[in-house]
């Protein structure tokens, strides 16, 4: 099940889908996921509020109908008077891939009022697409603030964009000394690499970085490749000592489901499993039902 799935998780590997809730349905097994890897989908519900009040970036490497990393549609029973009524995601702060859809949400309010070139990643996403309908009934204002994910004062949005100085892709505040640091994504607390909410490529125990350390390392003295100490292994936006479970490390320093071509899969450290090129033919693998 979902509740299986999600229950105290950060970071969704792949894409995050909610269909098919009702009211009645405890959802709050959602409201520690920071980050989403691919899409957010928010679909035929009838439930008032999704919590995703901790998500703080959807990175969009999947899109959904090949255009929207947040997509909300339908969510409200036949005769359109139960549904979702606010989005609530007051952290989200970044999208860095695709675009987002609202449709066909009846009950849904305050939508509107968010300034998306706050969140979307103009340059990375082409423009992001913008498809939102405006609310299809009277809603009230939003309190404190003009942009807000509820009527609450604490759903304000808070930017960490548009508020920026020139020099600024992310940043905590209006002044220049309020620049996150170029590694960052979704704002960020400080100036540092440490001091970002979310980051812009990978996150290496809880510094931002570029890229993740290479597992392997030229030693020029002996002309030959060797374990690199400070090594890690990609995993989403994630460097990581060794693979988890289920995964296989790779020798280009990534972890996967499913060796590449001309790969097989072998025993690796740790009793963790790797990938390793063949030297003849590789034994073809079938997989069950």
């Amino acid at each position: 099940t979902l509740r299986k799935l999600y229950e105290k998780c950060q970071f969704v590997q792949g894409n995050l889908e909610i269909t098919h809730f009702s009211e009645s349905d405890d959802l709050s097994f959602l409201k520690d996921i920071k980050e989403v890897l691919g899409y957010v989908l928010i679909a035929n519900n009838t439930a008032k509020y999704i919590p995703l009040d901790n998500l703080l970036i959807i990175r969009g490497i999947h899109l959904y109908d090949g255009k929207f990393a947040l997509a909300i549609l339908n969510n409200s029973d036949p005769s359109r008077t139960t549904g979702l009524l606010e989005l609530r995601m007051k952290k989200l702060a970044e999208i860095l891939k695709g675009g987002v859809k609202i449709s066909e949400n009846p009950q849904l309010c305050y939508h509107n009022t968010i300034r998306w070139e706050d969140i979307i990643n103009t340059k990375e996403s082409g423009n992001g697409s913008l498809e939102i309908d405006l609310p299809a009934k009277t809603c009230g204002s939003c309190t404190n603030c003009s942009s807000c994910w509820g009527m609450e004062p604490q759903y304000c949005q808070k930017f960490t964009h548009i508020i920026c100085a020139s020099s600024c892709k992310r940043c905590k505040g209006s002044e220049a000394s309020d620049c996150c640091h170029q590694e960052c994504a979704a704002g960020c607390t400080g100036p540092r690499q440490v001091d970002c909410l979310a980051c812009l490529h990978f996150s290496d125990n809880s510094e931002c970085k570029n890229i993740c350390p290479s597992p392997t390392t030229y030693n020029s003295v002996i002309f030959q490749t060797v374990k690199n100490k400070d090594g890690r292994f990609i995993l989403g936006a994630t460097c990581v000592k060794q693979c988890p479970y289920n995964y296989l490390a790779t020798i280009m320093g990534s972890c996967t489901t499913v060796c590449p071509p001309e790969n097989k899969e072998v025993k690796g450290e740790n009793n963790g499993l790797k990938c390793e090129k063949c030297n003849e033919p590789c034994p073809k693998v079938c997989y069950g039902l």
